[in-house]
């Protein structure tokens, strides 16, 4: 079994909840892309407009081995000139105004079409366990993201390659959705190391302040949800908040394609469809 040979075997199309007007004070564009991780393509886009990386608003970070839509919004800027930014391997497309940024979580959920090369055809599965998918622990993510927690910012400052004499002045010169990437990392990898753990929950709280959660993996950790308050970087305090274990899926059909399977589905948002893949797949 194989995915993502080809980018175009794994297509993405975020459902969004993003209401479109005719006014408004912020532009809604549609990015399609290829071969950028979101992150990436948008700053990008931020350095040929000229544009602070923060004034640019997406709802979700989308792979880079892949062909995938979004809705993004950018302050300041129109029609003619977000359309004539144009990239090997992206292209944006106006779809009118609003009073809101785009922000994080602004999704309904993904559509996917994805093609399995050298599979046969798999068992449906109506739900599978809600892990985190791996491309959220790329890299070190984890590791900075735990010594961000653990308030070691010369750490953070070292796996990252920043200069280390001012450890905090540093990080805060970094972009707060990176930033907060690697926090949410931690915060993942602890939920799915403490889903491993448990028998027939329907949700797990996710670590963060204002909540009591400890566990055998936050005592290896040795640490606790007041620690994801952050004074020396406000922005990156984490809150605590649920996550169902299952994950339904939608709308699914799968078809044989010669020695490949062509999958169809639509996801709610916070779900991956590689975790959803290696379960059918099981």
């Amino acid at each position: 079994m194989k995915i993502k040979e080809q980018l175009e075997d794994f297509i993405v199309i975020e459902k969004s909840n993003v209401e479109i007007n005719e006014t408004g004070e912020y532009t809604y564009f549609l990015m399609k892309k290829e071969n950028y991780n979101t992150v990436k393509a948008i700053e990008l886009i931020a350095k040929r407009l000229h544009a602070p990386f923060r004034n640019i608003g997406f709802a979700g970070n989308k792979d880079k081995k892949a062909i995938t839509t979004q809705v993004c919004s950018v302050k300041g800027f129109g029609k003619i000139r977000i359309e004539k930014i144009s990239s090997e391997g992206i292209k944006l497309t106006y779809l009118g105004k609003g009073d809101k940024p785009v922000s994080l979580g602004d999704l309904e959920g993904n559509n996917f079409e994805i093609l399995v090369r050298d599979a046969s055809v798999p068992n449906k599965i109506d739900k599978f366990i809600n892990y985190y998918g791996k491309q959220r622990f790329g890299g070190n993510n984890i590791e900075v993201g735990r010594a961000i927690i653990k308030k070691d910012f010369k750490e953070a400052c070292r796996l990252l390659n920043l200069d280390e004499s001012n450890a905090v002045m540093s990080l805060r010169n970094l972009n707060k959705k990176l930033l907060t990437l690697y926090v949410h990392a931690y915060q993942s990898w602890i939920w799915n190391e403490s889903v491993k753990t448990l028998n027939d929950v329907d949700e797990l709280e996710l670590i963060g302040f204002g909540n009591n959660f400890e566990n055998e993996i936050t005592k290896k950790e040795k640490i606790k949800p007041r620690d994801f308050i952050i004074r020396q970087i406000p922005d990156l305090s984490r809150e605590g908040s649920v996550r169902k274990v299952w994950c339904e899926v939608k709308e699914l059909s799968i078809e044989k394609k010669g020695d490949n399977v062509l999958l169809k589905f639509f996801l709610p948002k916070g779900s991956y469809a590689t975790v959803f893949i290696e379960a059918l797949f099981q």
